[in-house]
């Protein structure tokens, strides 16, 4: 009797241990994401080119902001372009963009350089669930061997109030580049008629950001490709490419400012803002210049009206 009752102790601890073991794998599961890719097919040949799709899983937590970089072997996969259309983030920080890596060691002892992809953006509203769209590489296969995609300085923030970070679960995906392709692929060329979507420009000023000057910042979302850049149009003057924010050379703000949104495909948007500080009437040149005008041409008018008067008087004496 003894034995059973210590016997149902012990079982009785050992339940409580399993379920808070089981309590805390659950929270540290509930608040982990993961950055995985998705492959058509894991493995191809030289000279293909294919499409390798960033994608969120979130591990049923709310997140809103995720960065990070993605590595490639640079000496087997050349990239050849990034699309982010229809992704998740609505305002990146850094839109996905290759730049140049630190040599790292391979497998076979010799050394690579790595290409590295940085991007960093927001979520407002946040995101939950599965296969939660980034954006898309399309590689090149440049020479045969095993070639490792796999993140790095990973970082997922919670949309919870506190900005908490969600530990991040790494899934490098491994391709097979084998021998020459059987047809060299070409880049799908882009087929997209849709404008970007209406974006509204703002006129600020920050003691931190161009010693508090005047600029413009913006932002627009494109359903197709994405967004490939913006211009800037300040008065009558030229259309120049720019980056938000964008410092304007007009400081006194009595220009029109326009905002040129042109996607992958080309498609253009334009919004334009009214001068804040529109010149007041009485310091328009053009303005004086009409009312000087219409001020002669009255005269004119009130001397030949006189004159006209005269000759009829003259006329019937």
């Amino acid at each position: 009797m003894k034995f059973l009752f210590f016997f149902v102790i012990f079982l009785l601890l050992a339940l409580s241990m399993v379920e808070g073991a089981l309590f805390i794998f659950h929270l540290s599961e509930a608040r982990a994401a993961e950055i995985y890719f998705g492959a058509h097919n894991p493995s191809v040949g030289v000279g293909s080119i294919f499409e390798v799709g960033v994608l969120l899983r979130t591990e049923g937590e709310s997140i809103n902001a995720v960065e990070g970089k993605i590595l490639f072997p640079r000496g087997q996969l050349a990239l050849k372009e990034v699309r982010d259309g229809g992704s998740l983030v609505s305002l990146w920080i850094q839109k996905p963009a290759a730049q140049e890596g630190e040599p790292r060691p391979t497998e076979v002892g010799r050394e690579a350089t790595a290409g590295e992809i940085f991007f960093s953006g927001l979520v407002p509203g946040g995101f939950t669930g599965e296969d939660g769209y980034l954006f898309s590489l399309f590689f090149e296969a440049t020479r045969q061997g095993e070639a490792r995609i796999e993140t790095d300085s990973e970082q997922v923030l919670l949309a919870d109030g506190k900005g908490s970070k969600a530990a991040v679960t790494r899934a490098p995906l491994v391709l097979d580049i084998v021998g020459e392709a059987q047809a060299v692929n070409e880049l799908t060329p882009l087929e997209d008629s849709t404008l970007p979507e209406s974006f509204s420009p703002q006129v600020s000023r920050d003691a931190s950001i161009f010693d508090g000057k005047w600029f413009v910042a913006f932002v627009a979302q494109d359903k197709g490709f994405g967004v490939s850049h913006y211009e800037v149009q300040e008065g009558a003057g030229a259309w120049k490419k720019a980056v938000s924010p964008y410092l304007l050379e007009d400081q006194s703000l009595r220009s029109p400012i326009a905002v040129k949104a042109v996607d992958k495909a080309g498609n253009e948007r334009i919004e334009t803002l009214v001068p804040q500080n529109s010149a007041k009437w009485y310091e328009n040149w053009l303005v004086w210049g009409i009312i000087s005008g219409m001020g002669i041409l009255f005269a004119i008018w009130k001397v030949l009206k006189i004159r006209s008067t005269k000759h009829e008087i003259s006329s019937r004496a």
